[in-house]
């Protein structure tokens, strides 16, 4: 509501659990009111600066429009929770004007990142900037593939038992076709751990929940039939 202010457009190019870190974007600056002169551009020289790693400000020329610069800023979250690993971080902004006086400034942040949602909520600053809460978590399509893998490797396990059963129950020795359906099933279970989005470390809830369990049962099924 506030019209001499200034807006900062910020877009979410990629989160990186690993790291813990989030790529941003400031792709728009634009000055409204008296901090603007008549072509739209800053009236006075005026800087900015955000909460990203490193001593980051960015000085603007009176005359001048702002250009996009890249930054990144600190997440918070377990990654060894994935699939269901969350996020916490904060994204503030300083806009300061040549009388050293704090700009009013809106704030809008947009998320690029296919593999994550990022929810935003107004925070608050005690130095007078402006904040934004982020809560990231991944998203619905990336959840449900991962939950699949880990379905189904459960699957091949059960069937790699099922299959011990039978082969056992029956008294029949050595079976090499039942041996090599389950040779097959515990090398298989790798790439499809691997297939999964976001390259989970290992120790992941995927790992203790099914890549580890799949991996045991199907090579003790093995070798008993052998």
């Amino acid at each position: 509501d506030e019209p001499n202010r200034v807006e900062v457009n910020a877009w979410i190019t990629r989160v990186d659990p690993t790291k813990q870190l989030l790529a941003l974007t400031i792709n728009s600056v634009q000055p409204f009111g008296t901090a603007a002169d008549q072509d739209g551009n800053f009236a006075a020289d005026a800087t900015l600066t955000a909460s990203a790693i490193g001593n980051w400000k960015f000085p603007v020329k009176a005359g001048d429009a702002a250009t996009d610069d890249d930054l990144q800023v600190v997440i918070f979250g377990p990654v060894t929770d994935y699939p269901f690993d969350r996020y916490d971080s904060r994204f503030e902004v300083h806009v300061v004007g040549a009388d050293d006086k704090e700009l009013p400034v809106a704030l809008t942040v947009l998320n690029t990142d296919a593999f994550f949602d990022v929810g935003t909520a107004n925070g608050e600053s005690d130095t007078g900037g402006t904040v934004v809460d982020l809560s990231i978590r991944r998203s619905p399509s990336t959840l449900v593939f991962a939950i699949s893998i880990m379905v189904l490797m459960l699957g091949l396990a059960a069937a790699a038992a099922t299959a011990a059963y039978y082969v056992l129950n029956g008294k029949r020795g050595l079976v090499f076709p039942a041996c090599s359906l389950m040779a097959a099933m515990l090398f298989a279970l790798i790439p499809l751990r691997n297939a999964v989005p976001g390259n989970p470390p290992i120790g992941s809830i995927i790992d203790f929940g099914s890549f580890f369990t799949g991996a045991a049962v199907i090579a003790i099924s093995l070798l008993f039939c052998t």
